[in-house]
């Protein structure tokens, strides 16, 4: 994940290097890995101004591994078959595992989740969200798994929280 957290940090390059683009208003948004990467591009950059992640993946790789089976099971016998130990595995995984980036970012937060969600469950996306320090609320989607990227209270949430922001920097 090194080089797709690098290319996050290049995609916003890019973009600030458009000339039509308004530097003072960068926001991002995703979900699932595009969520985690959301997070990850606000950690590293602080040149955007506010993310909407949901259903994130990526994130407190231990405990995900123990209560999803995929990817986790592959990868745990991958890596046993190498010999290479549970402990050394998650060592290695630290330095890819969103939770230890997001004490980083600097702009405020929207996150969303569904609460039935069993391929990205919510208490492992608080592990990163929990340790934000910026600004940050929560949406919750009782009734939803990992599929609320087209719910319209989503959609409307993530549209005025970034209206929100639009309003903040024009006064």
């Amino acid at each position: 994940y090194r080089g797709v957290f690098a290319d996050a940090v290049r995609a916003i390059d890019f973009v600030c290097s458009r000339e039509k683009v308004d530097q003072d208003r960068l926001f991002a948004e995703g979900g699932s890995q595009g969520g985690a990467l959301t997070l990850i591009a606000a950690s590293l950059d602080h040149r955007i101004d506010a993310i909407a992640p949901s259903v994130l993946s990526l994130v407190d790789y231990k405990d995900y591994f123990q209560i999803v089976h995929w990817p986790g099971e592959p990868i745990l016998k991958a890596a046993a078959e190498k010999g290479i130990s549970d402990e050394d595995l998650y060592k290695t995984l630290s330095y890819f595992d969103v939770k230890n980036f997001t004490d980083r970012i600097q702009c405020p937060v929207l996150m969303g989740f569904g609460l039935q969600d069993v391929v990205c469950p919510p208490h492992t996306n608080f592990a990163g969200y929990n340790a934000i320090t910026a600004p940050k609320q929560w949406i919750v989607f009782p009734d939803k798994g990992h599929n609320i990227g087209f719910q319209h209270r989503w959609l409307d949430s993530r549209e005025e929280f970034f209206q929100q922001i639009i309003a903040q920097t024009t006064k």
